[in-house]
């Protein structure tokens, strides 16, 4: 029986001629959808695999899906009785290898490898994709052309620019940081050009007057502060009235100046809102009666704050005449950012690279500039398909909208899970698609939630229908559309409340010393856990955090306690013993005098000194350690002076500390996997750059705040704990969740004299010489608005990840911070306070008093928590199973006999494996009949495959070969697909080469460099002989032969019954 769709999901697979718009909410099937929608196109619609373009945001998310369209179209092949329609599925299996199933980065560079050419661009080039650390060194040398070119010029706007964004004259990093970061907000636009003059324009002395976006968030920024300065009014009202009703002088000297901003509610213009709140600044407002109010003091501070920051802008007259002088240094910075695009592009030119932003706009330019492009793209693909495309940004969007028709998108999205801003998405592209319905265009919601306990999901609806509406940060709104209701009666069984953990932060420890919190809150998830392990195993649960520090916490605490886990996380490579050990090598070998890291190596395994050794070196404190040793064990440094005084590389001189005292082979597998990756970053830098160690080491300082993940020794799978990041958990459903809640959220950084937006433009602080005195323009407070709102908007729609992911329970742990008020509700101050995603959650649900749906469990007390005993895993004799029935799934490739000698290390396997699949390329493509040189190079060209003079001696030797020319009268096949139980086997692959007549001929062509024939047959025979058995299936009264065509040399060689 198939799977049950409901009447949301039936529409989205079945609706064809319209684009569709799928906002699917959490946990409502959305993906399943999307592959079922994709089969039946295929195998309903006929509409062929290759005629389709399915597009997701991971490789992973591209495979998977790959993976589940295989499983339903070999499903229907095994029950398919029609030969017509197997032999059609056959084909699409065959295609579905080169199905456009990918990501929009690869979708994006197969446009480029057809048509590099009309861009003047090298084959060589297009197939040198940029990796990231070589990236940033090509950067690097683009900013320093950049300023050298400045300083030839000798301008005084680029003089003020360097004056304004760094301190110091002689350090300019600052100013290359704010460049760089500049233009990669102009690269992420669909026409980077157009965002910078539209920035520079943003400046004009006619701005103030206009309407624009600029001036509205400007505004918008105003009203939020007017919001807060009220409700802060409120709260002390609040106070005088629940605690204070008898202090009459008090309340009428409030009230007085409360009347003054009561009735003001929309702000239009500036001077006249500063105005009103400098007419209420003069009037005094009373201190708290009791001095141990915390409420009524916060209250009091923030309309203080309040006033101060309004009357420090300036009028606009004034901030007009501050924003016209710094007008020039503006134009000057976007000056920079374009002789940096120019000189980046020089580098990647001269290296015959490119990089991923290259690869959306290259195929961007070749749509826009190049019509007969997109007429062929849009003339092949039936059907385009986008997953999460909450995700999408401008560049992504324009390519979709170039190559579609008028009817045939469909997207998937659910704009409450939009949470990668720091990869430029703009969930606003999706929230505009859905308020766009017309006869092309229809919108379909899945609002019925299959994964999470019914209470689980009227907790999602009550928390973020007041979350996400909240004035202010309501720019994509929770509707009641967005409302999920349970999809299954067995949602409703043995429901539990959210609970909310709240530990007391005053708690002890038995010594009577406080706490840390972070220690504690991981040994109060590990209590739980283990509590719960009795009737749960531990792969049920996760532990969802906010930032992957914590998960280095937990793994202490985890480990304490002898708790399995698995840690999903992506980085700790520059913290890894192994790493800091080479690094402290590196460093010591560039300057021995400095003790830090001498120290290190002297502790380490390359010295092995103990701690006492080493505390009586350091009693001579004049001089290092270096040479205290040099001095009286000089015998010691042989080793380390002969690295040092040699001409070794960087990476020879990383050989050389692997071999030191067998350094590398005593290495944790995991610490010789991340020496691994060193050595290889140091290779790279020595291709790109210069061979100076101490330069490297400078990259490698440069490249620490990436994250940069250690390998895991625990597979995901096992029975264990995970914990991972928020962001990682997306897309994942776990039985019970313990999220890891924050009450504090950190403050936009705002310490750059430059910031920038996507639709804003740029804001920068003006500075005013020889003091230093620093205003905020009209265009950078916009911009400071923007950003915050951006950033609290994500990080609710973060927290809605986080809570849709637990299927029976979910359990939010933090410490209650009592200056918190829980009481009075959640408001638009309250939520601008970034006091964390406790206070959003608490404020949010506690006064509603839903004790089915939400409770709070105080912790006040210390709990104990005993390790479990570790077991030790002993060796199992595996079963012997007798009298079952086994199906065994099984590629003929698979049956290659294995080949155990010990050969030389191949460095040219990754272009042998390439050759090959010309090979294969290039007779798909060749006529069933003789071909010449001419209609190769032809083939060559269309399809733009490689060629040289050996594949044209090696193709043209097998024009000539007998035995395939006999075949040229009949039905041929290339790559011919195929899946047959043979018995308790199901075997599945292709055939290189079917011809079909008289007999059944099947030929498998191999590129392997060899001398005799027999290295062919040992090495091939039981291939060749599953391929025979299963055309013997599929043809059962004909005859079979079978045959190994070498092109090495340039032979047919039959492959018969003979026992090997």
């Amino acid at each position: 029986m198939g799977k049950q769709w409901n009447e949301a999901q039936k529409e989205a697979i079945t609706t064809r001629h319209s684009n569709i718009l799928v906002s699917a909410s959490a946990g409502s099937g959305k993906t399943g959808v999307l592959v079922q929608r994709l089969v039946e196109l295929v195998t309903l619609d006929h509409i062929e695999i290759d005629e389709i373009l399915a597009m997701t945001f991971s490789e992973d998310a591209a495979s998977e899906m790959k993976k589940r369209l295989s499983k339903e179209i070999n499903q229907l092949v095994l029950n398919e009785k029609d030969e017509n329609n197997q032999k059609y599925l056959f084909s699409q299996l065959s295609k579905l290898s080169n199905a456009h199933i990918s990501t929009i980065h690869s979708f994006c560079y197969s446009i480029i490898k057809d048509y590099y050419y009309l861009l003047g661009l090298s084959a060589k080039r297009i197939s040198n994709l940029c990796v990231e650390s070589t990236q940033k060194i090509y950067q690097n040398q683009a900013l320093e052309e950049v300023m050298a070119t400045k300083q030839q010029e000798k301008n005084n706007s680029f003089y003020r620019l360097c004056a304004m964004l760094s301190s110091r004259p002689e350090n300019l990093q600052p100013v290359k940081d704010i460049i760089l970061k500049t233009a990669s907000m102009a690269d992420s636009q669909s026409d980077p050009e157009m965002w910078l003059n539209e920035a520079l324009e943003g400046y004009a002395s006619d701005t103030f007057e206009k309407e624009t976006k600029v001036q509205q968030a400007f505004l918008d920024y105003w009203k939020g502060v007017l919001q807060t300065y009220k409700q802060a009014f409120e709260t002390i009202r609040q106070q005088f009235e629940e605690h204070y009703p008898d202090e009459e002088k008090k309340i009428a000297a409030f009230y007085k100046k409360y009347e003054q901003i009561r009735d003001v509610y929309q702000i239009s213009d500036f001077d006249e809102f500063s105005t009103q709140i400098l007419g209420c600044a003069r009037l005094a407002l009373p201190t708290s009666p009791d001095s141990q109010n915390i409420f009524y003091k916060e209250a009091r501070e923030t309309i203080m704050a309040i006033e101060d920051e309004v009357l420090a802008v300036p009028p606009t007259d004034v901030m007009k005449k501050m924003t016209s002088e710094v007008i020039d240094v503006i134009s000057e910075l976007i000056d920079c950012v374009r002789l940096y695009f120019k000189y980046y592009e020089a580098i990647k030119i001269e290296k015959e690279v490119i990089d991923f932003s290259d690869m959306e706009h290259m195929a961007l330019k070749l749509l826009k500039e190049f019509p007969n492009v997109a007429e062929h793209y849009r003339s092949l693909f039936k059907e385009i398909m986008v997953d999460e495309f909450q995700d999408s940004n401008d560049v992504q969007d324009e390519l979709v909208r170039l190559i579609c028709r008028k009817d045939n998108v469909f997207r998937v999205g659910d704009v409450k899970q939009s949470i990668y801003g720091f990869r430029h998405a703009l969930p606003q592209i999706m929230q505009s698609y859905k308020e766009k319905e017309d006869a092309y265009n229809k919108v379909i919601r899945f609002n019925k939630n299959y994964r999470s306990d019914a209470t689980i999901v009227e907790f999602n609806n009550v928390l973020y229908e007041i979350l996400m509406n909240i004035e202010g940060f309501d720019s994509l709104p929770f509707k009641s559309e967005d409302l999920s209701e349970i999809g299954l009666a067995s949602q409703k069984e043995n429901n539990q409340p959210i609970i909310f953990h709240a530990l007391d932060p005053n708690l002890k420890t038995y010594e009577d010393e406080k706490i840390n919190k972070d220690i504690y809150k991981a040994e109060y998830i590990a209590h739980e856990i283990l509590r719960q392990s009795k009737d749960h195993e531990f792969k049920d649960f996760a532990v969802l955090v906010r930032s992957n520090a914590k998960m280095e916490v937990l793994k202490k605490v985890f480990e304490k306690y002898h708790i399995p886990y698995y840690m999903n996380q992506k980085s700790g490579f520059y913290e890894s013993r192994s790493i800091q050990l080479l690094l402290s090598m590196l460093s010591a070998l560039c300057d021995p005098e400095n003790d830090f890291h001498f120290a290190a190596i002297l502790t380490s395994i390359f010295f092995q000194f103990d701690s006492d050794s080493l505390a009586k070196l350091s009693q001579k404190k004049n001089k290092s350690y270096y040479q205290c040793i040099k001095e009286q064990m000089p015998q010691l440094l042989d080793e380390f002076e002969r690295i040092r005084n040699s001409s070794l590389t960087i990476h020879e001189m990383i050989q050389e500390c692997f071999k030191w005292n067998q350094f590398y082979d005593t290495c944790s597998f995991q610490d010789q996997t991340n020496c691994d990756y060193f050595y290889e970053l140091a290779c790279d830098y020595e291709q790109n750059t210069s061979c100076e160690c101490i330069n490297f080491l400078t990259y490698i300082d440069s490249l620490k705040d990436q994250q940069t993940a250690q390998t895991s020794t625990i597979g995901k799978n096992d029975n264990v704990v995970r914990f991972m990041s928020i962001h990682n958990s997306k897309g994942l459903e776990f039985p019970i969740v313990y999220l890891w809640a924050t009450s504090n959220m950190k403050k936009m950084e705002l310490s750059d004299m430059v910031l920038c937006d996507n639709e804003l433009g740029i804001g920068i602080n003006i500075m005013q010489f020889p003091y230093r005195n620093i205003f905020k323009s009209y265009q950078r407070i916009a911009i400071e608005h923007k950003k915050n709102r951006d950033e609290i908007e994500e990080e609710l729609r973060i927290l809605y990840v986080a809570t849709t992911r637990a299927k029976k329970q979910l359990h939010i742990v933090d410490f209650l911070d009592p200056k918190l008020d829980i009481n009075h509700g959640i408001t638009y101050s309250k939520i601008n306070a970034r006091k964390g995603t406790t206070s959003w959650i608490l404020q949010s649900m506690n006064h509603l008093h839903q004790d089915h749906l939400f409770k709070i469990h105080y912790v006040d007390h210390l709990w104990e928590t005993k390790p479990l005993e570790k077991t030790r895993k002993e060796a199992k004799t595996l079963p012997i199973y007798k009298d079952e029935q086994v199906i065994e799934l099984l590629s003929p490739s698979e049956t290659e006999n294995l080949d155990f000698e010990v050969r030389p290390l191949n460095f040219n396997k990754k272009d042998a494996a390439k050759r090959g699949t010309t090979y294969h390329a290039y007779l798909e493509h060749l006529p069933n009949k003789q071909w010449n040189e001419a209609m190769i190079r032809e083939i060559s060209s269309q399809y733009h495959l490689e060629i040289d003079e050996k594949i044209l001696s090696d193709l043209m030797k097998l024009n000539q070969n007998d035995i395939l020319r006999s075949l040229q009268n009949t039905k041929i096949y290339h790559e011919y697909p195929f899946l047959v139980q043979d018995g308790n086997t199901v075997l599945h692959g292709y055939m290189d080469f079917l011809s079909i007549g008289d007999k059944i001929t099947l030929i498998d062509f191999k590129t392997d460099e060899v001398r005799e024939e027999k290295v062919l047959i040992e090495r091939y025979t039981s291939q060749l002989m599953a391929y025979k058995n299963a055309c013997q299936i599929l043809f059962k009264d004909k005859k079979i032969q079978a045959y190994i065509y070498s092109f090495s040399l340039a032979k047919m060689i039959e492959i018969s019954n003979r026992p090997l």
